[in-house]
């Protein structure tokens, strides 16, 4: 009995099993089946070089899959088994495998060349058990041989479903008798744009008048020569490896699984792997925030590459079984679409991070780029750690991005279990000292809580990892906005950036330290920093035109926030910031429109805002009502001092406002360490308390914006 009928045989034993023995799922599906050529010979001559064609071949087709919605069933040896929702998704599937498989194949020996079949039937089929059986994958794993190799090879069924919707020529095979298929079956090969297509042309006597047996064979002479030449000089120009690239985007990976619970794990992939590759120093990596803007989109490598401007794209998928990873990544070229490397790994959760430092290196080996020894020394300090615990991280970690007050909540949660699993993990005290640094920008906390707790965790971590730049960026953060430590938290800035110059976060709070202190062109010029490393980071847009709009350049500052606003309308802190631009303008009306939408959830200061707008507006009752509003939720949770100084300020209730200032300042709100610049305390100023205040707390600056 052939290999084929082995499998066959296989799929049809398994049917009848499940058919009598429990309950089963029936429906109509397009089944693909691949085959590689030639594999069973290779594997008595070469069995190494086989086998490294065949994960080669997985590494390559796995990706594509899930661009056609296809779901992998199995593989059986050196098969694949596919489903998919429609013949239509199957077949452009299909013709992009043989696309990029005759792009790999153009230029390897060959030997290493990788040739698939593929068989395509639309048909019954049974789920049980994670498995496909029946009519569809009996007949796609009939057909599949009769492709040829880099061929596709569809039923009439099939054919007839996706003629006028795609566009490709078919050609009708000869009548074929399948085996073990009783019913006769008309089949159809899809003729693929880039194979020769026959000369189908009579041949003709030439005429009196036509061209000499002598002038043929001269034109055939210059072909020749022609082709000649070409070869020359192909193979005296130096191979056009990727050592031109120098940058590089991570696509937003995928996650092959039914539970959508688990992509946590892409995106902690899609991150991980880009902060890898951010630490080779040669390198410029698109940053998180700018590819994560591409997740879900159906973008061909080509589109994905031009919209992030990048010389070469890192694509990718995972899946999970229990504790265990499948991990598949290539590298494509962005200019030719051609597969440069790819590679799949079959790991344990644990190994999560290892997987990805090994695959930047492998990625830095193949595009020639050198490693510096600070660039090998961080690579290998990836950190492992229990599955669960990696879990809890990585979870964390993707609720922290979120931004949003449940997900600072959640990060926490999640943080804190990962340190409860593992109290050596450094990442997770990193974790918590970054989601604590910044809760009080984002929820009702009092900050002095919160800024304990961040400057334990960051010193925690600290104690594992004294380089940590996420570490020591988050402890600046709290050693400027609840120390007023101006110069610990510069200095904890610049180690920080020194220890990884692409990290962000940390020029982003440095640039915020600048601006408090009055040094605006260097603050502009470190968030600057951060924008290019992350374009498309609300927080850093956002406060990009504060600074110009601190600095006195009003105007400038309004068109850039205002830009952000649109770019982002669901950040919160961003409409936020833009109304209190719109206030201290006078433009009451405006910032009354931002903050006034009906189901639309705002923070405290957002509501504190709204009043000042309302009291500016000439409408003071509209501003008591939020501000007893406000008193009434103060009974059963924390509501800033902060955001009642600003209703009183509106009010101008003076004394009431200024009790608020003291107490936001004794409470730690991070806002009052920049109350020289910020617009929080605009109705304050010209009160001669206000500046005594500010001497007295060393937060007077030399060129405050008014």
């Amino acid at each position: 009995m052939s290999r084929r009928d082995r499998l066959s045989a296989a799929c049809w034993a398994t049917l009848d099993f499940h058919m009598s023995s429990g309950s089963e799922q029936r429906k109509l599906a397009a089944i693909m089946f691949t085959d590689m050529v030639g594999y069973s010979a290779l594997s008595q001559r070469n069995e190494k070089l086989a086998q490294e064609l065949l994960e080669e071949h997985r590494a390559l087709l796995r990706p594509l899959f899930p661009r056609f919605n296809g779901t992998e069933i199995k593989t059986i040896g050196d098969a694949f088994l596919v489903e998919f929702h429609s013949a239509l998704e199957a077949a452009q599937c299909s013709i992009e495998i043989q696309r990029a498989l005759a792009k790999r194949n153009h230029d390897v020996p060959a030997e290493r060349r990788i040739e698939i079949k593929i068989g395509i039937h639309i048909g019954d089929v049974v789920h049980r058990d994670g498995d496909v059986y029946g009519d569809g994958v009996n007949i796609a794993s009939r057909i599949e041989p009769l492709a040829g190799a880099g061929g596709i090879c569809v039923s009439m069924d099939v054919e007839r479903q996706i003629r006028n919707a795609l566009e490709a020529r078919f050609e009708k095979l000869a009548p074929t008798e399948l085996k073990n298929i009783s019913v006769t079956m008309d089949l159809f090969r899809i003729v693929l744009p880039w194979e020769k297509q026959p000369d189908s042309a009579p041949t003709r006597r030439p005429s009196k008048t036509g061209v000499s047996r002598s002038r043929v064979l001269a034109a055939a002479a210059i072909v020749i020569l022609l082709v000649l030449a070409t070869v020359v000089l192909r193979l005296s120009k130096p191979a056009s490896r990727a050592s031109a690239i120098r940058s590089i985007a991570v696509k937003p990976l995928d996650y092959f699984g039914g539970d959508t619970n688990q992509t946590f794990l892409a995106d902690g992939m899609t991150e991980a792997l880009t902060r890898y590759l951010s630490d080779i120093s040669a390198l410029h990596v698109r940053s998180r925030s700018t590819v994560m803007t591409h997740k879900g989109r159906q973008e061909t490598i080509k589109e994905f590459a031009t919209a992030v401007d990048t010389d070469a794209v890192v694509e990718g998928s995972i899946q999970r079984e229990g504790n265990r990873l499948r991990i598949t990544v290539q590298l494509i070229e962005a200019a030719t679409d051609r597969h440069l490397w790819a590679t799949n790994y079959d790991r344990d959760m644990s190994d999560f991070f290892k997987v990805q430092s090994e695959v930047a290196q492998a990625i830095a080996q193949e595009i020639d780029v050198r490693l510096t020894p600070q660039d090998q020394t961080r690579l290998a300090n990836a950190p492992s750690a229990k599955p669960e615990v990696i879990e809890a991280y990585l979870q964390g970690r993707w609720q922290l991005d979120r931004r949003t007050v449940s997900g600072f909540t959640n990060a926490i949660a999640h943080f804190e279990r990962v340190i409860d699993l593992d109290s050596t993990y450094a990442p997770g005290y990193a974790g918590l000292a970054s989601a604590y640094a910044m809760q009080p920008f984002f929820m009702s906390v009092p900050g002095t809580n919160a800024a304990v707790r961040a400057k334990l965790f960051a010193e925690k971590t600290l104690g594992f990892d004294p380089n940590s730049a996420e570490a020591l960026s988050a402890l600046g953060f709290v050693q400027m906005w609840a120390d007023r430590n101006w110069a610990a938290a510069e200095a904890s800035f610049k180690k920080a950036i020194k220890s990884n110059t692409s990290f962000a976060q940390a020029h982003f709070f440095y640039a915020n330290l600048l601006a408090r202190r009055g040094r605006f062109k260097e603050a502009l010029d470190e968030n600057q920093k951060a924008i290019v490393l992350e374009p498309n980071a609300e927080a850093f847009q956002m406060v990009h035109g504060l600074i110009y709009f601190w600095s006195g350049d009003r105007k400038r500052g309004i068109e850039i926030t205002e830009t952000a606003a649109r770019l982002f309308p669901d950040f919160r802190l961003l409409t936020r910031s833009l109304a209190m631009v719109f206030v201290a303008q006078g433009d009451y009306a405006r910032a009354i429109t931002l903050l006034n939408v009906p189901g639309k959830e705002i923070d405290d200061l957002s509501h504190a805002f709204l009043g000042a707008a309302y009291a500016g507006a000439g409408q003071p009752e509209e501003a008591r009502r939020i501000l007893r509003r406000l008193q009434e939720a103060a009974v059963s949770r924390y509501v800033s001092p902060n955001a009642f100084m600003i209703l009183h300020a509106s009010l101008h209730e003076m004394d009431r406002a200024f009790e608020m200032l003291e107490a936001a300042n004794r409470d730690r709100h991070p806002n009052v360490c920049g109350a020289a610049i910020q617009l929080d305390f605009i109705g304050l100023r010209g009160d001669p308390r206000f500046t005594e205040f500010l001497k007295r707390e060393g937060l007077n600056i030399e060129t405050p914006a008014r």
